[in-house]
């Protein structure tokens, strides 16, 4: 047999997305509210990396790692309604660097949350 031709072909890496597991969760009264330790790649972020989507019953977020590969967390399905222009997420320091505060506004602020997704 005689070679006749050879083809490189580039073959794109495609890797797991990165995901936020651990989170702390409380009830507020009128707000319920997940926090959330930075990975140690992610400590060097400001708000304007956070890209965050609120809806009445879901929260997506994908954290911009500059240099880096993005975070994601998401809540498919919330335990109760929220209303999604009153809720924020923000950068907060801790003891240990930085973490995450997502803070979503009840839509009945006399329901208690009793965890965080259904």
């Amino acid at each position: 047999p005689i070679l006749l031709q050879t083809e490189k072909k580039q073959v794109e890496i495609i890797k797991e997305p990165k995901q936020i597991t651990k989170y702390i969760f409380y009830d507020d009264d009128k707000t319920a509210v997940v926090k959330m330790d930075l990975p140690e790649d992610a400590k060097d972020i400001t708000e304007e990396c956070l890209d965050a989507k609120f809806e009445k019953r879901s929260y997506h977020l994908k954290i911009n790692v500059p240099n880096g590969q993005p975070y994601f967390f998401a809540i498919s399905k919330l335990y109760l309604k929220i209303v999604p222009e009153k809720s924020v997420t923000k950068i907060v320091k801790t003891k240990t660097g930085k973490a995450i505060k997502v803070i979503f506004q009840k839509e009945d602020i006399d329901e208690e949350w009793s965890k965080v997704s259904a």
